[in-house]
C-alpha cells in the first residue's frame, strides 16, 4: 500500500492508489514492514499507534539533521522492530558511514531508450542536461562554461535552468543556448534530441544518487560528468561508458573527442545504455528479495550490483 503525508498531486493520484494519512480518522499504516522514502518530511503522530515489525529508511538526500529528526520520530513506535537503511549509491552509503542496502534509482529502460536515429557525424553537437530548477544543481561557473561550449559551435539545451536566465542573457550566443523550465513530462523527448549529456553541481551540494544521469545513460547518451560529489559516478568507467572529469579543461577535451569521433560517441552511448539495462535487470530481482523476503545486508556491508 502506498501512503502519503499530504494529498498526492493529480498526476500521481490518477495512476496509483495513493492513500493520504489521516491520524484523526484512523487512516495510517498500522503494522508490518514500513518503508519511508526520504527523511526530509515529518512522518506524523500516528507512529504512536503503529505496530511495525520492520522499517526500511530510504535516506536519499544529504541532510543529517533531517535523518536525526526522523529517527527521533521513529522512537514513538511502541513495538520492537528491525531497522534497515537504503541508499541511492554505494558512495553515499560510505560517506554517511552507516551500513545499508544500495538501491539505485529505478529507470524504466523500456521508456528511456533512444527513439530517433541519431546523426553520428563529426562537428558541433547538441549538448544538454536536465535537473530541478535550483541554483544548487549548477556550478557557479556553469554560465561561463556553457557560453564557452556555445562559442565552440555546440548547441546547448538546459531543462530546469531558468535560474540561469539572467546570467546567460545578452551574451550574444542566444541562438545556441536554449533554456526551458523544469518539467516532469517530455524528458524522454528532450534527452532524445541530445548528442551528449553533461552534468555538474554546486560545490555545496552532495548529489547522493543522480537520477538524471541514469536516465541519460539509458537513452544511450555519452555522459561527461564532474563526478567528485555525485553518487552514481561509481557506475561510469572513464572512456568506456562515459567520462569522469574534474576540471573544465578535462571536460572540454572529452567533448572535443566526442565531437571529432562519431564512432566513439556511438560506442560510449551504447555502452552506457548496456550498463543501465544490465543494472536494472540485476537490481529488480534483488529489490523484491530485499523488501518482500526480508533479506538483510551481509556483515554490515552495503549490497552492490554488478555492472
Amino acid at each position: 500500500r502506498i501512503w502519503s503525508t499530504v494529498p498526492p498531486l493529480p498526476g500521481f493520484a490518477d495512476r496509483f492508489p495513493i492513500e493520504t494519512i489521516n491520524a484523526a480518522l484512523g487512516r495510517y499504516p498500522d503494522s508490518g514492514h514500513l518503508v519511508f522514502v526520504g527523511t526530509y518530511f515529518e512522518y506524523g503522530s500516528w507512529l504512536k499507534q503503529c505496530q511495525a515489525k520492520r522499517i526500511t529508511l530510504c535516506y536519499n538526500i544529504d541532510n543529517p539533521a533531517s535523518l536525526i529528526g526522523r529517527l527521533v520520530e521513529l522512537e514513538e513506535i511502541p513495538t520492537a522492530f528491525s531497522l534497515d537503511f537504503s541508499f541511492p549509491s554505494r558512495r553515499f552509503c560510505d560517506a554517511v558511514g552507516v551500513a545499508g542496502w544500495v538501491e539505485y534509482a529505478t529507470i524504466a529502460t523500456s521508456r528511456f531508450r533512444p527513439v530517433r536515429a541519431r546523426s553520428y557525424r563529426s562537428g558541433p553537437m547538441v549538448i544538454g542536461r536536465h535537473s530541478r530548477d535550483d541554483r544548487l544543481k549548477f556550478h557557479p561557473n556553469d554560465p561561463s562554461f556553457f557560453r564557452c561550449l556555445a562559442g565552440l559551435g555546440h548547441q546547448i539545451m538546459i531543462a530546469g535552468g531558468t535560474c540561469l536566465t539572467e546570467t546567460l542573457k545578452g551574451n550574444g550566443l542566444g541562438d545556441r543556448i536554449t533554456i526551458q523550465p523544469e518539467t516532469q513530462n517530455g524528458i524522454v523527448e528532450f534527452l532524445d534530441g541530445l548528442d551528449c549529456f553533461i552534468y555538474r553541481i554546486h560545490p555545496h551540494l552532495y548529489e547522493s544518487g543522480g537520477t538524471a544521469i541514469l536516465e541519460a545513460m539509458a537513452m544511450g547518451l555519452p555522459v561527461v560528468l564532474f563526478g567528485e560529489r555525485v553518487g552514481v559516478a561509481e557506475l561510469i568507467e572513464h572512456g568506456r561508458n562515459g567520462f569522469i572529469v574534474e576540471t573544465e579543461e578535462e571536460a572540454l577535451a572529452c567533448i572535443g573527442q566526442l565531437a571529432d569521433d562519431p564512432d566513439l560517441r556511438r560506442a560510449i552511448g551504447e555502452a552506457a545504455r548496456t550498463t543501465l539495462v544490465e543494472l536494472m535487470k540485476a537490481q529488480t530481482g534483488a529489490i523484491l528479495d530485499f523488501y518482500l523476503q526480508g533479506n538483510k545486508t551481509d556483515s554490515g556491508a552495503a549490497r552492490e550490483f554488478q555492472h
